[in-house]
């Protein structure tokens, strides 16, 4: 309650940035659902989140089984809904037609460089979540000097998935970063 209630709270006055890192089996799905759903009531602004393709079914369910709320998730051609109803595009932009406040969106698609994620810039959003977000790193770490570590241009020595990020952030009230997954980060990376 308190992680969710943060993180609706808190955009009120400015652009909001949050990490939530804890172990797997914790809740992090169910924390960052419910913050999402606090974000589509009360903002007329959809949610996205960026989810790894193998996530993004038990998102949905989790989602309409734990919480009742309603969710779309984009399978590459047509939006699926919480109910399984198919969705089929109609427009050349698929992906801004997603059927519910809520969507959910391969992380895929920004890694391998799909045109459609494009779209996804032109929309101003309530929320963005990324769940697996340790993903979205740079592709090359700064020298380090005497004083320790350079910042370089995130937008140019960044993943694909880190400079869609990048991107995105000004589109967005509040950015939710999840992640469970214990790696070796450069303190710079952790920054990031």
């Amino acid at each position: 309650k308190y992680f969710s209630r943060w993180a609706w709270r808190a955009p009120n006055s400015s652009r909001a940035a949050f990490v939530l890192a804890n172990q797997r089996g914790h809740g992090k799905t169910v924390q960052l659902g419910v913050a999402a759903q606090l974000m589509s009531l009360y903002d007329d602004k959809p949610v996205l989140a960026l989810l790894p393709k193998t996530l993004m079914q038990q998102w949905q369910t989790e989602l309409w089984d734990l919480l009742d709320v309603p969710s779309a998730r984009w399978d590459g051609r047509q939006w699926i809904d919480e109910q399984g109803l198919e969705h089929p595009a109609s427009s050349r932009n698929p992906l801004l037609e997603c059927p519910r406040r809520i969507g959910l969106v391969s992380q895929g698609l920004v890694v391998h460089g799909s045109a459609q994620i494009e779209a996804l810039l032109g929309i101003d959003w309530s929320c963005v979540i990324v769940d697996e977000a340790h993903r979205a790193r740079r592709s090359k770490l700064p020298k380090e000097d005497e004083r320790g570590p350079r910042i370089n241009k995130p937008e140019t020595e960044a993943n694909r998935l880190y400079a869609f990020l990048y991107k995105l952030a000004p589109k967005t009230r509040s950015t939710i970063l999840g992640t469970a997954t214990p790696v070796k980060l450069a303190p710079i990376e952790a920054w990031d």
